[in-house]
């Protein structure tokens, strides 16, 4: 009997002390994470981060009365690498920077020095911007994700300063700020996707690669009953008459005279807005 009581007792001993450890074990791991390894796991929440950034919608075309382009895009590419993803070997490497210094006459020890001096553990290594279709083709047809490709878009009016003050221009923001662009903005501009990434502590991005992204929404081109030749010849006319007359300024517009319809609508004088920066306010 004695044994047993012994051997009861023990165990409640036993369970009594597992009772009150586990108490104690808790504080502890609150303790510890908050206090003795906070700072250390703030900084590693803050390093694995997610974040989004807007993948630009490509902006409508706007054309004249014949389907003739006068205003679209150009596009760029940027070209980056994460040079830790578990296809990038040394030899992809070496063949991503080949294939750079062919294109852009740069030498290919200058894209891999600019890999090895690079962030420890940087996952989104950019290696040029501004880059050619030529480019995109030859490094997209490698078909290695850890390859990152991103387009841009910079508005191009193909006839300089043609139409300036009926087609308008836009801004930084790749906002429409006068003309068709300001008028019909909301309408070319589209819809941006959006791309997920991560924000280190340092706040610098850095793509994921393979995680799903939602695509933008394009913008729609717009037809307009300007005829781009009428267009041209009342822009020579106009620019004479003002000159014969010593005027300062001169506006002229031709209309159709069955529909009413805007044919042609000049000022001058005139700026290029593919480059509105380099003319006064008052012209624009």
């Amino acid at each position: 009997m004695d044994k047993n009581r012994k051997s009861i007792a023990g165990r409640l001993f036993l369970v009594l002390g597992v009772v009150l450890l586990l108490p104690a074990a808790i504080i502890f791991q609150v303790f510890r994470i908050n206090v003795i390894e906070g700072d250390n796991l703030r900084e590693l929440w803050s390093a694995q981060a997610v974040d989004y950034i807007p993948i630009p919608a490509q902006r409508g075309s706007i054309m004249d009365a014949n389907q003739t382009i006068l205003v679209t895009n150009s596009v760029a590419y940027t070209v980056a690498v994460d040079p830790l993803y578990r296809t990038m070997n040394a030899q992809s490497i070496d063949t991503v920077c080949h294939i750079l210094a062919l294109r852009t006459g740069r030498s290919k020890d200058s894209y891999l020095r600019k890999i090895k001096l690079a962030s420890k553990g940087s996952r989104y290594i950019v290696l040029g911007k501004g880059l050619g279709i030529d480019v995109y083709e030859d490094l997209y047809n490698l078909n290695q994700r850890g390859v990152i490709l991103e387009e841009q878009y910079r508005r191009r009016y193909n006839y300089d300063s043609l139409a300036a003050h009926a087609l308008g221009f836009m801004n930084h923001k790749a906002q429409g700020m006068a003309g068709l662009e300001n008028y019909y903005d909301e309408f070319l501009r589209g819809e941006d996707g959006s791309q997920q990434v991560q924000r280190d502590r340092a706040n610098r991005i850095r793509a994921i690669v393979g995680v799903p992204k939602k695509m933008p929404q394009h913008g729609y081109h717009l037809k307009t009953t300007l005829d781009v030749r009428i267009q041209a010849i009342l822009e020579e006319e106009l620019q004479k008459g003002v000159k014969k007359s010593h005027a300062d300024k001169g506006m002229a517009i031709v209309l159709d005279p069955k529909t009413g319809a805007i044919k042609a609508m000049a000022n001058y004088p005139a700026y290029n807005p593919n480059s509105p920066g380099q003319s006064e306010t008052e012209t624009r």
